[in-house]
């Protein structure tokens, strides 16, 4: 099964490649905020950033 965790040097070759989607999901579960303040900050040219608050997790319901 092929990763879909690569190293700087095989995301630098890819920078341009139209089939590769390059998602920035920094976070800091002490300080919610931080991965888009770091994201805003500097990221991979053409990352779009994942909340893991609002995109990478279910709804809070109290018991999760």
């Amino acid at each position: 099964m092929e990763s879909i965790l690569v190293g700087p040097e095989e995301l630098a070759r890819h920078l341009d490649d139209p089939d590769w989607i390059v998602f920035d999901a920094r976070h800091d579960l002490a300080h919610p905020e931080a991965g888009r303040e770091a994201y805003r900050e500097g990221h991979v040219p053409c990352a779009y950033f994942l909340p893991l608050d609002e995109d990478l997790a279910a709804p809070r319901t109290g018991t999760n």
